[in-house]
């Protein structure tokens, strides 16, 4: 007969139902947290500091009873259902696991809070503590010492920049950008068109019947002649070779069975990074219509007149090259700045940069 949940709860051990009660007794007693890890960052040089965290056995303790008890309601162990298992043996079984959690959680959010409430922009860890090989044992305090190179503390005297002047460019609306602006907005409303009569553009949508033929393979795909790329297939010259094509025509071209393409096909993968004879039946085509910025637009948008498009688009214009203009203004004052003031960076950083 299968083991019911009273009768493992009965036949457990008398030492896994005394740790369960005594982490019972212990989280009715600890009814307050303990204090928190102390975390302390001290500069050391101008791109140098150390980030000291201290962890109470306590706080310690608290967390690992936590993540114990968490994890019994949610473990299943053979022979027990899920959160039935005593928590002596999950203990037992998982301890090593939740204390090395443990400490890596807690070494990495105190790191966190360190650098948020510092300001501090880590550049990289000098010198870190191993956490895989720390030895905690529940009752145990600990503490961990980072040494980091950061990016250095500038002060900018109030004279260095009070009156500064700069020349920034003057930016204006021009009505070659009017013109762009206005074409960029009706892309907005644009609609896919088929093509009948007339020949495939290189930007249109090409639905084709695409065979290989020493495979004997053959697939519907869609693609755009611009890409010179046909599903798993780098078609070199596809833009020319379709430019003119209708509806109907049936074309030939070499092509190169992309290597990663042809996994998901299993009759090409033999011929992956190998050259091809393509066959390419064309079947349909579409092309992007982009509507002309009118009356009819406006219209459809709800506006009085293109007058109104115009003024929206001059507007937005207007607030762009403003804020163009203060962006370069910044930059051209702190690069000012910059040529004025003389200071330290980290080794490691200059080093990656050379």
């Amino acid at each position: 007969m299968p083991e019911t949940d009273k009768d493992n709860d009965m036949n457990a051990p008398d030492d896994e139902q005394a740790a369960q009660e005594e982490v019972v007794v212990g989280d009715q007693e600890d009814e307050q947290e303990a204090d928190e890890p102390q975390v302390s960052v001290e500069r050391t040089g101008p791109c140098e500091c150390v980030i000291r965290i201290e962890a109470s056995a306590d706080y310690l303790r608290d967390r690992y009873q936590q993540e114990l008890a968490s994890l019994q309601r949610e473990v299943k162990l053979p022979g027990f259902r899920r959160g039935r298992a005593p928590i002596g043996l999950v203990e037992r079984r998982l301890g090593t696991t939740i204390k090395s959690d443990l400490i890596s959680s807690v070494v990495g959010e105190c790191y966190e809070r360190a650098v948020d409430e510092n300001d501090l922009t880590v550049v990289a860890d000098t010198e870190a503590p191993d956490l895989e090989d720390v030895s905690w044992q529940p009752g145990q305090p600990a503490d961990f010492t980072f040494r980091c190179e950061v990016m250095p503390q500038v002060e900018v005297e109030e004279s260095r920049y009070k009156g500064l002047k700069v020349d920034a460019p003057a930016l204006a609306v021009t009505d070659e950008l009017m013109e762009a602006e206005k074409g960029r907005f009706a892309q907005q409303f644009a609609t896919w068109e088929e093509v009948s009569g007339e020949g495939i553009d290189w930007d249109d949508y090409v639905e084709a019947r695409v065979s290989v033929p020493d495979a004997d393979w053959s697939s519907m795909i869609g693609f755009f002649p611009r890409s010179e790329k046909i599903g798993p297939l780098e078609v070199e010259g596809l833009k020319g070779l379709l430019a003119g094509a209708k509806l109907g025509d049936e074309l030939e071209a070499e092509a190169r069975v992309d290597e990663e393409g042809a996994g998901s096909e299993a009759a090409l993968a033999p011929l992956a990074g190998q050259t091809v004879k393509v066959q390419i039946a064309i079947e349909r085509a579409t092309r992007r219509k982009v509507p002309d910025v009118d009356d009819e637009l406006a219209k459809k948008l709800g506006m009085s007149g293109v007058d109104e498009i115009e003024q929206m688009v001059q507007e937005r214009l207007e607030g762009a090259l403003a804020q163009r203009k203060n962006e370069i203004a910044q930059q051209m004052v702190i690069d000012r700045l910059l040529e004025t003031l003389t200071f330290e960076l980290p080794e490691s950083l200059v080093e990656r940069a050379a």
